[in-house]
């Protein structure tokens, strides 16, 4: 298959296919490459795929943006693996979001991204859904529905498994014992903290640290 692609073009190319590119003669380009790899941004590509088609236009600039933050990112080691999985995710809901306002015709704000970034700023802090609603004008029902068309999930379920993970990042790169893990991600009970880990994934945080620990004493 070929494609034409123009200037301010998305193009997907899906996972595990090769590919060439070329240029008219005497042409020149400048564009942004980015391949990953991963089961949930290949479901999330092959859905764009069969839904939307390879091609998409969409505004550069918050895209530009993430690529930017990628490449001028000055994290250590132990910190790198955790940030490109969030910047590849952020990536991902930005495309997802952008195609869905271009054929919905665009121009309403923003509200799901605004609650994803509240999420994951306030992590630590009780998440109340009900004064994010009030803050942006709308119910929490619609909210909620908002949310999930975008993401799949609801906002409560995106806030439960972004502590956790932020959990497991210090179970693999830190020494921190595991209460205090606990309470640095907001929890006031080890129970609680132990359980809802679980529940993401599906080992206890001892047996999490004891399989993925990067750094042994």
């Amino acid at each position: 298959e070929s494609f034409l692609v123009s200037a301010g073009t998305l193009f997907i190319i899906p996972p595990g296919r090769s590919c060439e590119y070329a240029t008219p003669a005497g042409g020149m380009w400048e564009f942004y490459w980015m391949h990953t790899d991963g089961q949930n941004i290949s479901l999330i590509l092959d859905d764009l795929l069969r839904s939307r088609g390879y091609l998409h236009r969409l505004p550069a600039s918050r895209l530009e943006e993430h690529f930017k933050l990628i490449l001028n990112a000055r994290c250590g080691y132990a910190q790198s693996g955790l940030f490109a999985a969030q910047m590849v995710s952020r990536i991902a809901f930005d495309v997802l979001y952008g195609i869905n306002e271009q054929q919905l015709g665009g121009g309403a704000p923003d509200v799901v991204s605004a609650v994803v970034e509240h999420i994951e700023e306030h992590y630590a802090e009780p998440f109340a859904l009900g004064c994010l609603s009030a803050r942006h004008f709308i119910s929490r029902e619609h909210l909620i529905r908002l949310f999930k068309q975008r993401t799949g999930t609801t906002p409560g379920r995106y806030y439960r498994r972004y502590k956790a993970m932020k959990a497991a990042q210090l179970l693999t790169y830190t020494n921190l014992p595991i209460k205090e893990v606990a309470a640095v991600i907001g929890f006031t009970s080890m129970a609680a903290f132990c359980t809802q880990f679980k529940k993401v994934y599906g080992l206890s945080p001892s047996e999490y640290r004891h399989r993925n620990k990067v750094y042994q004493n």
